[in-house]
């Protein structure tokens, strides 16, 4: 009987005792017990683990699924800690009363607001936080896993805090698989959070420091790495860093990089004037420290050396910079800046810059619909654009600009009719709560010919298709592709 042995070795010993944890999942304790915990079968009793807290023998009672996330309202009839059994007797009567008006139709919220001595939930109809497992007392929880659907109410039923009355508003059961993207999304959340995501930090770092064959020079004593730490701070200056005896020695090797004890006293200066970092770490804690950031530190500028993913990147990124730079070289640049090549290619090709049916118009920009409103009622009573542009300056409330457009290009333009001279747009306003309003000047029949700085942009973009043309057939003259048929064959089937 262990409460019984708990008590025979503990006498009057407040040092030892027994704890029911209920059921457990993960978080609901520190992660050093869950890795105790998890490793054990049903029955079954582990050696005494050692943690901050003290010495823990646990033994795992039983297994079950896990319940996942409940949603409840509860009614508590509590007593006193210390209460007789008439008094017990007394809230469990109140409690019956309450659970028989509950089925006769009573309102759980309206009934939970007028008896339930739980002052934190009471308020909000007796609603609880969502929870699960290991969140409150097992013969809670357990009561609370028996209802089966929602809106289910409980017989009232016993704790250490008094009788409760539980109904069921919700249950999300525990995911079997990873795509639900929510409960993944909370899961990393938590993992962020938790011990765990430390364990891993120092797992992954120990397989660097590995890795990179990071070892330290033993002919360098730790008395003298300390003794020298320590005494730095007195005056822990680059002067006096650079004094000490062991700054020019090689304290550290990181692959096929030196560092020197000069390295390590400006690390343990810096790290020590951090308030926010240092805790009071030992000697052989900002050691170890001191290895993991300089092994850490030599990893990531050469991780294009021990990361495939990274190094593909990298090697994308240069030969897209290399591309992009003899592209612009031959083809963009060469376009924009050969005013003599644009103009013969325009006057070769004149039919390729024709207008499609077009518009002299006004654009309006507002930073409302209802400024944009008022503009176009103005417009309309015959106020000129220059002067409403003008009376919105210094506020920027509106601005306005003019050019011709083809018809499709114009914003707001209803296109199964064609619009008229001096008409207006809608207003479209945009996802910023901004709106934008046209209105037509004059409007031009499609095939008219654009001049050469009306269509200077379309101009660019085809003679760079043209050169870039030139060039690809000019590279392949130069390097030949040849293709083995065979082996491409042989591939495809």
């Amino acid at each position: 009987n262990e409460a019984a042995l708990v008590q025979q070795l503990a006498g009057e010993s407040q040092l030892l005792k027994r704890s029911d944890f209920g059921y457990v999942t993960a978080f609901t304790l520190p992660y050093e017990y869950e890795n105790v915990l998890y490793a054990l079968k049903t029955g079954e009793i582990n050696k005494p683990y050692r943690s901050k807290n003290g010495w823990h023998i646990f033994k795992i009672a039983g297994e079950r699924p896990n319940q996942g996330l409940w949603s409840v309202a509860q009614i508590l009839i509590s007593f006193a800690p210390d209460a007789d059994a008439e008094a017990k007797a007394t809230a469990r009567k109140k409690a019956e009363e309450v659970y028989a008006l509950l089925q006769k139709g009573e309102n759980f919220a309206a009934m939970a607001k007028k008896y339930s001595d739980d002052k934190i939930s009471y308020l909000n109809g007796g609603e609880l936080p969502e929870f699960g497992t290991g969140m409150y007392a097992a013969n809670f929880e357990n009561e609370i896993f028996k209802l089966k659907a929602d809106g289910e109410i409980s017989q009232p039923f016993l704790t250490e805090f008094g009788y409760h009355i539980v109904k069921r508003i919700g249950h999300k059961p525990t995911p079997a698989t990873k795509s639900n993207e929510a409960f993944m999304y909370d899961l990393r959340q938590k993992v962020l959070k938790d011990a765990r995501i430390n364990a891993e930090k120092q797992q992954y770092l120990r397989g660097i420091i590995s890795m990179l064959n990071t070892r330290k020079n033993n002919q360098v004593k730790d008395a003298d790495l300390f003794r020298y730490a320590d005494s730095l701070m007195k005056d822990p200056s680059l002067e006096q860093t650079k004094k000490m005896p062991i700054s020019n020695k090689k304290v550290l090797r990181v692959k096929d990089q030196d560092l020197t004890g000069a390295d390590w006293l400006a690390f343990v200066r810096d790290y020590k004037t951090n308030f926010t970092e240092y805790k009071g770490e030992t000697n052989k804690q900002l050691w170890d420290k001191f290895v993991e950031v300089s092994a850490l530190n030599y990893y990531k500028q050469h991780l294009e050396n021990y990361n495939d993913d990274f190094s593909f990147q990298m090697q994308e990124f240069k030969e897209g910079n290399m591309l992009f730079e003899i592209m612009e070289r031959n083809v963009w640049g060469k376009a924009i800046n050969d005013s003599i090549g644009l103009l013969k290619y325009y006057n070769a090709h004149p039919t390729n810059f024709k207008w499609a049916a077009s518009a002299d118009v006004l654009i309006f920009n507002c930073t409302s619909t209802k400024i944009a409103e008022d503009a176009i009622k103005a417009l309309k009573k015959g106020k000129n654009w220059r002067d409403l542009a003008e009376e919105h300056a210094t506020s920027a409330t509106l601005q306005a600009d003019s050019g011709r457009y083809e018809i499709t290009q114009i914003i707001g333009t209803n296109y199964a009719t064609m619009p008229t001279a001096g008409t207006f747009t809608s207003i479209v306003t945009n996802v910023d709560g901004t709106a934008t309003f046209v209105k037509y000047l004059k409007l031009h029949e499609a095939n008219q010919q654009r001049t050469f700085e009306e269509a200077k942009g379309l101009v660019i973009n085809e003679y760079q298709l043209e050169l870039e043309k030139e060039w690809l057939a000019a590279l392949r003259k130069k390097y030949p592709v040849k293709v083995n048929e065979k082996m491409l064959a042989e591939m495809i089937e």
